[in-house]
């Protein structure tokens, strides 16, 4: 979307929200994932609203009287937050969630570092940090904060399991 580093916080909430909900209508996912409310691991302003506004349209995309002209409603199947096992130094740390989800990511490690770098507001970030990365990158953890189906919560290690 067109909106600047370190500016989110100040959007219009239910435009920003509607935006959202359009493209869930539109690519109808099963999985929506985002940050926690905190923020994530940098406790970014940005991903703090990243959190808010994808929670919100995970909710609105499946009701039929929000948003009625950004298309037919979906329901998404779950929603989760991206959350960690360890703060990165030097940061205030996240108040993180335990999580629900550990995925293995070594087989694709090398592509996300370099998908990563791509950003340029990473890069100062990338440097600093890549050896806490180095030493804790294989897993990424997920934490599961709504499904379509109430359940006690469990632990997994894949975000699509008994979804068809």
């Amino acid at each position: 979307m067109d909106y600047h580093d370190a500016r989110l916080e100040f959007v219009e909430f239910s435009v920003a929200a509607g935006r959202l909900v359009e493209r869930i209508r539109r690519f109808k996912p099963d999985v929506v994932m985002t940050f926690g409310g905190d923020g994530g691991l940098n406790t970014h302003a940005d991903h703090m609203m990243a959190s808010m506004l994808t929670t919100a349209a995970f909710h609105w995309a499946w009701q039929a009287k929000r948003y009625p002209e950004a298309g037919d409603p979906h329901k998404a199947k779950r929603l989760y937050y991206i959350t960690a096992n360890f703060p990165i130094p030097d940061r205030p740390p996240p108040m993180m969630m335990p999580w629900t989800v550990t995925l293995d990511i070594r087989s694709v490690r090398d592509r996300k570092t370099e998908a990563f770098r791509q950003h340029v507001s990473q890069a100062p970030l990338m440097e600093r940090t890549k050896g806490f990365f180095a030493k804790y990158g294989a897993e990424e953890f997920y934490a599961l904060v709504a499904e379509t189906e109430p359940r006690a919560a469990r632990q997994s290690t894949d975000l699509f399991e008994g979804l068809s």
